[in-house]
């Protein structure tokens, strides 16, 4: 894969920031599901002076398109927003609360259910990173996740949280 970034400071407050990538995506075992990949995205950033609060906004589009036609239906677009609230009440402690939203739709009918798979993925989640010490950091992140398919198999909701440590050399 191949990205790039542009990020432009629009005033102390806020910035913006445009993203892109280019990819292949290869299955050497399975090779009918192979796709290039290319991807466009926006942020808005904004950090509020008096208060230690950052807001985040973004979308994006996507589009993998499949390489073998026996494979159509694993090509797909999709398009999604993120927003985020991070708040660092006190030097050592950063929370934060994100949502995510997004929408796929297949290229193609699928050949074990004879119909073109769309998806409404939604994500919430909550992340309260903790720096312990001057070279340790603990992330404890609590995600809620829901995808709703007109596949039933594709239909699913998780909610699952995970530690993290990390020791800086």
């Amino acid at each position: 894969s191949v990205g790039g970034e542009w990020m432009m400071e629009m005033s102390k407050t806020q910035q913006v920031a445009l993203f892109g990538q280019f990819g292949l995506l290869r299955y050497p075992q399975q090779d009918f599901r192979d796709a290039d990949l290319f991807l466009l995205g926006g942020v808005w950033g904004y950090s509020m002076t008096d208060r230690p609060i950052k807001a985040l906004l973004s979308g994006y589009y996507g589009n993998e398109s499949a390489q073998e036609s026996i494979g159509a239906y694993h090509g797909r677009g999709y398009f999604g927003f993120r927003g985020s609230v991070k708040w660092r009440p006190k030097v050592r402690h950063e929370f934060e609360f994100a949502a995510a939203l997004q929408s796929i739709e297949h290229d193609a009918v699928h050949t074990s259910f004879l119909v073109v798979r769309n998806d409404s993925f939604s994500q919430f989640s909550f992340d309260w990173e903790w720096q312990a010490k001057k070279d340790w950091q603990v992330n404890v992140i609590t995600e809620f996740t829901t995808n709703q398919s007109n596949i039933g198999l594709y239909d699913y909701n998780r909610m699952r949280t995970y530690v993290s440590f990390k020791h800086t050399f």
